[in-house]
């Protein structure tokens, strides 16, 4: 694919959404700004995203709106809004959380201070060294603020070093790449699986690594792009067949959700213009193609505009011609592996379209796909509130990996001499215990070829109900040896021994069931059932000893 053409095909895709979100109401208190959707207020730093995307359409010869007034009218609108909401300490809201917050600043910078760039070498008009200078202004309110603010998370520290060493070539400012070493001699957050700490595959890996990456280029750090290089190999093995991105081993807000990492694009474009890394190859080649589609996708402009997902990506390019330039043909996805990544707890297996995953410290120990099908997998007993499967611990076993997970629970004695009214003042750590209860699970997971067998074993207590649920996207075919069903949102079944999902021609078949009680959805100390899913749940008590085998049919060896 070539990367300008599709780059800039996509920003012009986006600029009719940008224009519809514009306020143009002069009483509105957001007035020239870009309101949020969903919100209906404007984020200051939307705008300031909005100016980036005009500004680089407007002096690309290429695309349809290249110098069109209006356009840059529109521009100019957005950075007086995103000015007119700095505080006089330099800060601006993020207003659906946090307030006077140099982080928003940050994130804004990494954007604009290529936009100040583009605007230098280019404007000549009054309207356009109008936008420079607007520009400029933001740069140096913005870096007082980041000078004397602080972060949050993680992630942050680099967010906020990335901008500052921008800061400090744009404005000539020693400050800031001083303070920009002071956080990188913190040392970046990352493990030996190429984790940053907050785990977040579907939005801060890429944060990060777009910000190492400018501090890169910035302080000419080379030795930063190791740690992009690190998580974007992590990264090509986190995949799905439908190109989504596990984020069950989240610490953040994508935990859970279907992700397409395209963000990730320009770091995995950077490393390889930098080293010419296989991983960043393979990853910016999937990557431009998954935005193409997901813009084609999008439907009408108020949704197509966020496909983009770089507001900076087409300045950027044209700042640097050469990172244009076509990739080479590579050799594709990983299409059979199997991975343990134990800092995060995660394991990995893919045979063609068919993958399992194990996660550590998660309701759901395990997920399977075949395709875009997709399956969760818990298991519960009402031990006390305490029987949820969430594995302590994956360890390797010959063929497979090994769960374990262990509770106790019991009751409390009297003790003599309290006199003490207040239960929350009481040192219950003082009491005995009587009657205390156990219960240990063994789930081990064998993954072969287009299935995965899972074998669960419990002791300890015994007749307690346990539930093992099998959660589905809905809009699919049940079927078992007695009766078929549709998949509707919220609905459920319990099954007998055996049962298929198929869902728009992709089928998973789970062997091995057992069905003794219906005390399902709403057993006590479970997780309820997912929104708008619809749950499949086999039935028994304690102790359980079974072998359930889940196969993506049909199959054919590649």
């Amino acid at each position: 694919m070539n990367i300008i053409k599709t780059v800039i095909r996509l920003t012009d895709a986006s600029i009719p959404g940008l224009l519809t979100l514009q306020q143009k109401n002069p009483q509105h208190r957001d007035f020239k700004g870009q309101m949020s959707p969903g919100k209906g207020f404007g984020e200051p730093g939307a705008s300031g995203s909005a100016a980036a995307t005009l500004t680089a359409a407007y002096f690309c010869p290429e695309s349809f709106y290249y110098k069109q007034e209006s356009l840059l009218s529109v521009t100019v609108d957005a950075l007086e809004f995103l000015l007119s909401r700095c505080h006089d300490d330099g800060t601006i809201d993020l207003m659906e959380t946090n307030y006077r917050d140099c982080t928003y600043n940050a994130f804004t910078v990494q954007i604009l201070a290529y936009t100040y760039r583009l605007l230098e070498r280019e404007a000549e008009t009054a309207l356009e060294v109008k936008a420079r200078d607007l520009v400029l202004t933001f740069l140096k309110t913005s870096a007082n603020a980041m000078l004397n603010g602080g972060f949050h998370t993680p992630n942050h520290r680099w967010v906020i070093a990335s901008a500052l060493s921008l800061c400090a070539g744009i404005l000539d400012d020693k400050r800031c790449s001083d303070l920009a070493g002071i956080y990188l001699s913190e040392d970046i957050d990352q493990n030996a699986d190429g984790d940053y700490t907050e785990r977040s595959a579907g939005v801060y890996d890429a944060v990060c690594n777009e910000s190492l990456c400018i501090l890169a280029q910035e302080l000419n750090i080379p030795a930063l792009y190791d740690y992009v290089d690190s998580n974007l190999k992590k990264n090509l093995f986190y995949l799905e067949p439908d190109f989504t991105v596990l984020t069950l081993a989240s610490r953040r807000q994508d935990y859970g959700k279907d992700i397409v990492p395209v963000r990730n694009f320009l770091p995995a474009l950077l490393l390889y213009r930098h080293n010419g890394s296989d991983t960043a190859l393979v990853m910016a080649t999937e990557l431009l193609r998954l935005m193409d589609e997901l813009e084609q996708k999008a439907g009408p402009p108020m949704q197509r505009f966020a496909t983009l997902n770089h507001q900076n990506l087409l300045t950027r390019l044209l700042l640097e011609p050469a990172l244009a330039s076509d990739l080479p043909n590579c050799a594709g996805m990983p299409m059979k592996y199997e991975k343990h990544f134990p800092g995060a707890g995660v394991v990995r297996y893919r045979h063609n379209s068919f993958t399992a995953t194990i996660i550590r410290d998660n309701p759901t120990f395990l997920k399977i796909q075949n395709g875009y099908l997709k399956t969760y997998i818990r298991l519960a007993a009402s031990f006390f509130g305490r029987g949820k499967l969430c594995a302590q611990s994956i360890e390797e076993i010959n063929g497979g990996y090994r769960c374990i997970y262990k509770a106790e629970r019991g009751y409390l004695r009297p003790m003599e001499n309290i006199h003490e009214k207040d239960w929350e003042k009481i040192d219950h750590s003082k009491r005995e215990t009587a009657n205390i209860g156990y219960l240990e699970y063994q789930a081990d997971i064998y993954p072969d070829g287009n299935s995965a067998t899972l074998r669960i074993r419990s002791t300890g207590t015994t007749d307690i109900p346990f539930k093992i649920e099998f959660i589905f996207e809905p809009e699919g075919i049940l079927r078992t040896a007695h009766t078929t069903q549709p998949g509707i949102p919220g609905g459920y079944a319990i099954a007998g021994e055996n049962f298929e999902y198929e869902r728009y021609g992709e089928k998973l078949l789970v062997e091995g069931g057992f069905n003794m009680h219906d005390y399902a959805p709403s057993m006590r100390g479970s997780e309820p059932m997912p929104q708008g899913t619809f749950s499949v749940f086999f039935t028994g008590f304690t102790p359980v000893d079974a072998a359930i085998k889940i196969t993506a049919p049909p199959y054919a060896e590649i």
